[in-house]
């Protein structure tokens, strides 16, 4: 598994992810959105359906989603997420911001499975023409954080897992 990111300079986002062409633009930013997004995984039995539209509008059709076992695509990622929501699981942001000038997303999510909580997760993306292209539990770039990257990684990993198996 490569540990290590190429931000693109292609994309046209301002250094808060904005994008001058986007009909959200003025309004939120792309790490704003991603929270909205993240949110909207509260549990609830209409999670999936608060959350499928902006999983829409946010990822790309060419996403990667790094995971344990292999890297995933769009649909892997837009059915695990159902999944995750259609079983009522959770999850709530910590933190979240725009990273690179706007070229990725950088958030802290707290994921609770089964009504076990899995701790916290760092977790980074990559945003291109101001759509996520690569999403993952993955530090990039070397970058050190609070969160040690064995025990961060293990954590989403283990999310993942456990989600799959329901």
């Amino acid at each position: 598994m490569k540990d290590s990111v190429c931000f693109s300079n292609n994309s046209s986002n301002d250094a808060n992810g904005r994008n001058d062409n986007d009909e959200n633009a003025g309004r939120k930013n792309i790490a704003e959105r991603y929270k909205d997004l993240i949110d909207a995984f509260d549990g609830r039995d209409d999670a999936w359906l608060r959350a499928e539209p902006k999983f829409l509008e946010l990822h790309s059709l060419d996403l990667i989603a790094i995971t344990g076992d292999e890297n995933r695509d769009y649909d892997w990622s837009k059915s695990f997420l159902k999944k995750f929501a259609d079983n009522g699981h959770v999850s709530k942001v910590k933190e979240i911001e725009p990273i690179k000038d706007g070229k990725g997303i950088r958030a802290v999510v707290q994921n609770i499975i089964d009504g076990n909580d899995m701790g916290f997760t760092e977790q980074a993306g990559v945003v291109q023409n101001n759509k996520v292209v690569l999403w993952g539990a993955v530090i990039q770039d070397g970058e050190t954080t609070e969160l040690s990257k064995t025990a961060n990684e293990v954590r989403w990993n283990t999310m993942i897992e456990t989600v799959q198996r329901r």
